[in-house]
């Protein structure tokens, strides 16, 4: 009797570690998507880099900007940041946009300017530049 709890306790462990399965040593903000990648040779090519199986898992959930998770179907992830150098941009509680993005409010004042500047040149005609991108 001993022997069949502690069997269905090893199973049901076991089960549920594989329902949420992460990569150990990797933050989900560090893991890719790669489920469109098919396999080849025991690892994936990612945007030059070539990633070791060991650094993938299947995700049942999706981390949401405020760290909460959110169920999703079940998808292939690798853990990028252990084969190159991220940089994680940080974004304060207040200037998060519903959609996860963050915001400074520099767009939103853009938006009340004319982005157009026109300059006279030395000879009279006029050239119009887009501040965004021409200067």
């Amino acid at each position: 009797m001993r022997l069949n709890i502690l069997y269905i306790i090893i199973l049901v462990f076991v089960i549920s570690s594989q329902s949420e399965a992460v990569i150990p040593g990797c933050d989900y903000i560090d893991t890719v998507d790669i489920s469109h990648i098919p396999k080849l040779n025991n690892s994936y090519a990612y945007e030059g880099l070539t990633i070791p199986a060991h650094l993938t898992a299947l995700y049942t959930f999706s981390q949401l900007a405020d760290g909460s998770q959110e169920p999703v179907k079940s998808h292939l992830r690798a853990c990028i940041c252990k084969l190159k150098p991220c940089i994680r941009f940080c974004c304060p509680r207040n200037k998060m946009l519903p959609n996860s993005r963050c915001s400074d409010g520099l767009t939103e004042n853009l938006k009340r300017i004319n982005p157009y500047l026109k300059i006279t040149l030395q000879d009279g005609t006029i050239e119009t530049y887009y501040l965004l991108t021409d200067i």
